[in-house]
């Protein structure tokens, strides 16, 4: 469907919490984690071979941000001791050439954003899968899971951290591309499933999209992220301007500005055919652009057919048509930033440790 660019999702190496902290208080609480990490780490390493979905990549470290979220507060506050805890992580948005090491080592501080980062990639791969899928309900269920991401990445964003994926600059075009997902998808509804929305309106979101990917593309240098991520960024804008314009032209016919029509269908297949990708690429996003051309070829055959029969009206040019557009609108707002709940929190009176009690997560410290 081709609504979002997916991250190959990052593997990471094997660390004991046990091993490091003991066993002392919240013994029970340390294994688990460790237990969550190893399922974690196994599932993204045969996520990464193709043997396992994106579903379950995100059921594996939504039940392990917890436990880490967990485990680095009781260290921070000295409840679960001072052991030096460092993991290793390959990098998910900064590529390792930038930043040596194929494999970074990732403090326990940073342990939970890290692997938000693996998660919210996780949520971007899934709602791309949910939207192949063709299930009923898959627009909404996409948007969904897009906009959590988004709001992982903005959680991890205000945290800010030292490992170079956490850092606010390298998460920040990823924000602004998954803004522009979000409102690819409702313009894919709005292809799919016609309803009430006016063409007008469904145009200023498709201009919000491809601000957001321009503000992405701009914001991740090549050097940085590498060739395809940029190029699916520029490809990405381009579609959601022809969108744009594809919507405006539809308004226009309906007022009665057939020449407009005429010469904005002309604008958009322009955009539709401006692609950086290679000629022998079967993207799902080229599939889109290519659909999208057929499209405004028939719209174009029909507005000009009425116009030489009926309206007469001059046909502008049709890149002065383009100059004349409305402001992007964010038609889907952003969710509120999210990090994770820990698993068990740590008050200012000495922690229980009573042997044989439950702490996998529904107990608490107090």
């Amino acid at each position: 469907m081709a609504a979002v660019y997916v991250f190959a999702l990052p593997t990471t190496g094997a660390a004991s919490f046990a091993g490091a902290l003991g066993t002392g208080q919240a013994a029970q609480l340390v294994a688990d984690a460790d237990a969550a990490r190893a399922r974690v780490r196994d599932t993204l390493k045969r996520a990464r071979r193709g043997a396992a979905d994106s579903a379950a990549a995100v059921n594996a470290l939504e039940e392990y941000l917890p436990y880490a979220a967990a485990v680095r507060d009781g260290v921070a506050c000295g409840r679960l001791g001072a052991g030096d805890i460092v993991t290793a992580w390959r990098p998910a948005i900064v590529p390792a050439s930038a930043v040596g090491p194929i494999k970074v080592r990732v403090t326990l501080a940073d342990e939970p954003a890290v692997a938000s980062i693996a998660y919210a990639l996780a949520l971007a791969a899934r709602a791309e899968d949910t939207l192949a899928g063709g299930a009923a309900g898959r627009f909404q269920a996409a948007s969904g899971l897009l906009l959590q991401a988004q709001a992982v990445l903005a959680g991890v964003a205000a945290a800010g951290g030292s490992t170079p994926d956490v850092q606010p600059a390298n998460v920040a075009p990823l924000i602004a591309m998954l803004a522009g997902s979000v409102h690819l998808v409702v313009i894919y509804r709005a292809l799919a499933e016609p309803g009430t929305t006016p063409p007008g309106l469904l145009a200023r979101g498709a201009i919000y999209a491809a601000e957001r990917f321009g503000a992405a593309a701009t914001q991740l240098p090549r050097a940085l992220a590498g060739d395809a991520v940029v190029r699916w960024l520029e490809d990405a804008r381009a579609l959601a301007s022809a969108y744009a314009a594809r919507f405006l032209a539809v308004a226009a016919e309906a007022k009665g500005d057939v020449g407009r029509a005429i010469a904005l269908c002309a604008a958009a297949r322009a955009d539709a055919r401006s692609s950086s990708v290679p000629r022998r690429d079967t993207s799902a996003l080229r599939e889109r652009r290519r659909a999208l051309q057929r499209e405004l070829d028939e719209l174009e055959r029909t507005y000009r057919a009425h116009n030489d029969r009926i309206a007469f009206q001059p046909v502008p040019d049709a890149r002065d048509a383009a100059a004349n557009w409305p402001s992007g609108r964010e038609l889907v707002p952003a969710r509120a930033p999210w990090t994770p709940t820990p698993a068990v929190t740590f008050g200012d009176a000495a922690a229980p440790a009573a042997a044989g009690r439950d702490y996998s997560g529904r107990g608490q410290y107090y």
